[in-house]
C-alpha cells in the first residue's frame, strides 16, 4: 500500500535534526545549501513511504549536483585564470620583443647586422663573416 506522506511543520519538525545531520556529514559547509535543496525536492514530489530514506537519497542526490557545479565553476575559474596568466605572458614577451628592437636599432648597422644575423637568422659567425665579407 502506497500511501503520500504531507510535507508540513510536523513532518519537518520530525525529520529537521536527522537532514541536518546528514547534510553536515555529506555537504559539510554547503550543508544549509542541501538541505534547502532536499525540502524543496520533498515538496516537490513528497514521499510516499520511508521519509527518512527518501530525504536521504534527494538529499545526496542534491549534495552530488552542487558538486558537480562548484567543480564545474572552478574549472571555468581555473580557465579564466590560466587564459589570463596566458595574456600576460604573451604581452610580456611582446614588450621584451620591443625593447630588443628598439635596443638593436640604436646599433651601428655592422653590429645589428651581426646580431640580427646570428639571432634571427640563426647563421654562425663562420657564415655571418663570410656573408657580410669580415
Amino acid at each position: 500500500m502506497s500511501l503520500n506522506l504531507t510535507i508540513d511543520a510536523r513532518f519537518v519538525a520530525n525529520h529537521e535534526a536527522f537532514l541536518r545531520r546528514l547534510a553536515r556529514g555529506l555537504a559539510g559547509d554547503a550543508a544549509d545549501d542541501a538541505m534547502q535543496a532536499a525540502w524543496l525536492g520533498a515538496l516537490e514530489a513528497p514521499p510516499r513511504r520511508d521519509a527518512r530514506g527518501y530525504l536521504a537519497a534527494v538529499l545526496r542526490h542534491g549534495v552530488l549536483r552542487l558538486r558537480s557545479r562548484e567543480r564545474r565553476r572552478h574549472a571555468v575559474e581555473a580557465g579564466g585564470a590560466r587564459e589570463e596568466r596566458l595574456a600576460d605572458l604573451v604581452a610580456r614577451r611582446l614588450e621584451l620583443q620591443e625593447e630588443l628592437a628598439r635596443a638593436l636599432r640604436a646599433l651601428p648597422d655592422a653590429q645589428r647586422t651581426a646580431l640580427y644575423l646570428r639571432y634571427h637568422e640563426d647563421l654562425t659567425p663562420t657564415e655571418i663573416a663570410a656573408r657580410t665579407g669580415t
